[in-house]
């Protein structure tokens, strides 16, 4: 006798599928991004083979280690090169991506990093307003706490609440803060989106002049 799947398993089936087709469409673009940059066509096959590889990396993750490489690097990324992530340069990089943030978005917003490593050591050195009213004095103590905090963070894995959005001060009425997190409904959190090669048109190289650098190496 055949039961028929249940509606909640037929859900389920089909959010992972387009989970999936999703995660597959974001794999792709970051490795034509890295195409663009090291000039070199990307063919079905080799998207293929790099998918099997690295599928379980999350995308912001690949992004970040995508990034570094082509930062670092003149040659084209094998799989086990962009398995092998420098930590010392992710942090770095994490670094500026939250102070970008900071002159961005200011205190009182409430924000969340595709990165959750950065929401994790943001909450770690005190918040999202303390980290963007930090004393300009202390900025050489202060990078150098955030790397080490990062890289120890990336090693040992997060929990739901480390990851979680960092909040703000606007709409401080709207907000339920309990141990800095947000706790309310239908609060605007901005995302900020880890570090791209190229631009969502895919147009101008934000890396300004490194694929003219790697050509001129």
């Amino acid at each position: 006798m055949h039961h028929k799947p249940t509606t909640d398993k037929l859900e389920s089936q089909n959010s992972s599928t387009a989970d999936e087709k999703q995660h597959r469409l974001e794999f792709a673009s970051i490795i034509e991004s890295l195409g663009v940059v090291y000039d070199r066509p990307i063919t079905d096959e080799m998207l293929a083979v790099y998918f099997e590889c690295l599928r379980d990396i999350p995308i912001w993750r690949l992004k970040a280690i995508a990034a570094s490489h082509v930062a670092c690097n003149r040659f084209w990324p094998t799989p086990s090169e962009l398995r092998g992530a420098n930590p010392s340069a992710d942090a770095v990089r994490a670094w500026d991506a939250s102070n970008a943030a900071v002159h961005l978005h200011g205190m009182y917003r409430h924000v969340c990093f595709e990165d959750p490593v950065v929401n994790a050591t943001v909450r770690h050195l005190g918040g999202w307003p303390a980290f963007c009213s930090r004393d300009p004095k202390d900025e050489t103590w202060t990078r150098k706490e955030f790397i080490q905090v990062y890289k120890s963070l990336a090693a040992t894995g997060l929990t739901t609440d480390q990851a979680a959005p960092l909040a703000g001060l606007s709409e401080a009425n709207q907000v339920d803060r309990e141990d800095g997190r947000i706790t309310a409904t239908k609060v605007v959190v901005r995302k900020i989106a880890a570090p791209k090669l190229i631009n969502s048109e895919g147009g101008e190289n934000v890396w300004s002049n490194e694929k003219a650098r790697i050509a001129a190496d």
